[in-house]
């Protein structure tokens, strides 16, 4: 729809004000806080014709105007200024970045709290899915006759141990060479190239001592089942009850039993997406985020398949912070997360020829 240039600037005006000052505004008050050019009577002509088109609304008789959905609409697609990091919110998210977090989930759940704390929304996260999570280090440590400990590294970086007691005794020696034959053929491969050739390939190695077999391979499988989860991580849960839009007794629980179940969470985050997306009101199509907006960003963890996070905030959320916000930590986690697959994978490569 096409806007005047004069109309686009009250309506940009009237947006930025109001997301920071939630009261209906009048032309006066537009006038006091901006240099217009045009007098008290335009911008209120203005603004009725801006009413008119669906763009503001008057909530009471003699009070101003406020955005509508579709003005907030336009206004991002149209109006709202490119985003521009602040230096505290890079230093915030260096300091995260800086700590050479090694487990990507952790990562993502500290990026999260930071960009919580900066935007004072909710964050939600869905982590990728890791059907293809790949085993890249595994090793027995016998700590004698009957107790061996398993140590796996996943391509993701989770480290994962267990002590497994058997029922026979067995020789240090014998679980050394399990253990570099465990490397030889199983390091590199995802659980579903974990074949029951392979397995027999490997008892056929051993020759005996298969007792030991059963529980390694339980094991492994028991971590790669988990990888395999997709979760949600929630931060700020509670940050939207601070607007007075969420004063509404009946909306906060129906908004906090949304996040507290997950379940609604988990379908919103999952549907497909473009890399960032801004969503308004009933856009996002469930009843218990129509009095919200959502900013939502698409990464990748090099090869797998995508993971997202979401900002859930009032209609009139800070929309170009949040945008350069998503957008920013996205484009890092994907670039971060792809030059960590590929040094598993030449370290993968290296270990294979030092074993």
């Amino acid at each position: 729809m096409a806007l005047s240039p004069r109309k686009q600037q009250i309506l940009k005006l009237i947006i930025d004000d109001y997301i920071h000052h939630p009261e209906p505004i009048g032309s006066k008050t537009l006038l006091s806080r901006h240099d217009i050019g045009v007098s008290s009577a335009t911008i209120r002509n203005e603004m009725a014709e801006l009413e008119n088109l669906g763009f503001l609304e008057q909530p009471h008789t003699s009070a101003g105007r406020a955005p509508t959905h579709l003005g907030y609409r336009f206004y991002v697609d149209a109006l709202m200024q490119p985003p521009i990091l602040t230096a505290y919110e890079a230093e915030r998210f260096s300091s995260v970045l800086n700590e050479k977090i090694t487990n990507h989930d952790r990562l993502v759940e500290q990026l999260s709290v930071a960009l919580s704390e900066i935007t004072g929304y909710t964050v939600a996260v869905l982590r990728p899915e890791i059907k293809k999570a790949y085993l890249r280090h595994i090793e027995l440590l016998p700590i004698d006759s009957q107790n061996v400990v398993i140590v796996m590294v996943t391509g993701e970086g989770i480290v994962k141990n267990k002590l497994i007691r058997l029922d026979m005794g067995i020789q240090p020696q014998i679980i050394y060479r399990l253990s570099r034959i465990l490397q030889e053929r199983l390091i590199g491969l995802s659980m579903a190239e974990i074949s029951l050739s392979r397995i027999n390939e490997i008892r056929s190695v051993m020759s005996t001592n298969h007792s030991v077999l059963a529980p390694v391979l339980g094991f492994i499988s028991e971590v790669f089942e988990h990888e395999d989860e997709r979760d949600v991580f929630l931060e700020g849960a509670s940050n939207l009850f601070r607007f007075p839009e969420y004063s509404d007794l009946a909306r906060m629980q129906a908004f906090y039993r949304f996040l507290e179940s997950k379940r609604g969470i988990l379908s919103f985050l999952s549907e497909p997406s473009p890399r960032i997306r801004v969503a308004i009101g009933e856009e996002n199509g469930y009843e218990e985020l129509r009095d919200c907006s959502t900013v939502t960003g698409t990464y990748r963890l090099g090869s797998l398949s995508a993971g997202r996070l979401a900002v859930i905030g009032p209609t009139r959320m800070d929309y170009s912070k949040v945008v350069g916000l998503v957008d920013y930590l996205t484009r890092r986690l994907s670039t971060i997360m792809h030059r960590e697959e590929e040094y598993n994978e030449q370290e993968t490569r290296d270990l294979a020829r030092y074993y």
